[in-house]
Order: C-alpha cells, then structure tokens, then sequence
C-alpha cells in the first residue's frame, strides 16, 4: 500500500487498489490508533450474452449477464420483475436491469430481444367443378408446406396442388407452412366446391 500522513481527511484513492488506513486520536497526553483495511472496488460493469426469440411468441429468448468490478454481493432487480442475474423464457422487447453493489454503486443495462424468424400462411384457390388449384402464400418465404384439404386424402406437401374433390360441398381446407428457423403457421378457410 501507499503511506499517507496527513490531517487532511479528503483524498482521492485508486480503483482496485487496498489501503489500510490508521486513524490516530491524540489529546497531546495519550493517543490511540486504529488500523482498518480499505478496498477499493473498480467501477462495476456489466457485459452479456443476448439470446433471441426463435420463433414469434415462442417466448424462448434469454439474457446471461456478467458483472466486473464492484463490491459482491450484488444485486439484481429487472424491469419486468425478476431479482436474479440472468433471465430466460423472454418474448420479443425491450428488458433493463439495474445493479447494486455491496458499496451502494449501481449500474443499468438495457437489452434488446428480437425474433429470428416469424412466418404467416395463406392460399387462394380456383376451381373448376370438383377440381381445386391452390396456390399456397406465405411471408416470408416457407421451406416446407403441409396441405389438408378437409376431405379426409392424404394432403399435399408442394406450394400450390391441384386437388380432386369427390363430390361439390363445403370443405375446411388448411395448410401449414414452416420456415428455415422452424417457426410454422397454419391458415384454414372453409371453401365451397
């Protein structure tokens, strides 16, 4: 450590530094002194890991926090509520932490969650007696597309099937389409044929 020998009661310490400070109380008979060690913390800091929302409303993004320098133990209090250092089980938003130290210091952080992928299903259709062409839409674009078309057949797995009813009537046609992050959607429409 440094020596000091002042009266002076102010001075700027060092960050990451110990010192052990000697109060002397003298009354120009006796005196006494006391000795104390004094930790400077550096500053506190925080950095992260962001895991974000795989699929719209999969809730499954996270947020891992690391804290430096301070005072432990620390603690945490989050804008929606949890105390812990980490949060997991995120929707797509905005998420603040603050941070307190043993000493009283503090620090924020604000994070973003997105969502990767994210994909809506549709069709259109035209028919021609009992025989349907439909033409699969989605946005953005799917890899994969699992057709229904109500009638209780085996489906189709292309982007838009033609399709042979055995009788007119009322069918609930759906499809579903995935994306390249396996996020999936599902449109259904009741068609007249």
């Amino acid at each position: 450590g440094q020596n000091y020998a002042s009266t002076d009661t102010t001075w700027v310490p060092t960050a990451g530094s110990v010192y052990v400070i000697r109060v002397v109380a003298t009354d120009g008979v006796c005196s006494d002194s006391m000795d104390a060690d004094a930790i400077v913390a550096d500053s506190l800091k925080l950095s992260s890991i962001v895991t974000d929302d795989s699929c719209a409303g999969d809730m499954d993004g996270s947020i891992d926090i690391s804290t430096s320098g301070g005072q432990a133990p620390f603690q945490y209090v989050w804008s929606h509520g949890p105390t812990s250092e980490d949060v997991s089980g995120l929707d797509t938003g905005s998420y603040v932490v603050g941070i307190m130290d043993e000493a009283g210091c503090m620090a924020t952080g604000t994070f973003s969650i997105t969502t990767l992928g994210g994909i809506t299903a549709s069709f259109t259709y035209t028919s021609s007696d009992t025989i349907v062409a439909f033409s699969g839409i989605s946005s953005p674009g799917a890899v994969s597309w699992a057709w229904d078309f109500g009638d209780n057949s085996a489906g189709s797995s292309v982007q838009s099937p033609t399709h042979t009813y055995a009788d007119s009537g009322f069918y609930g046609v759906c499809v579903g389409v995935t994306d390249e992050f396996g996020c999936t959607d599902t449109f259904c429409e009741n068609i007249e044929i």
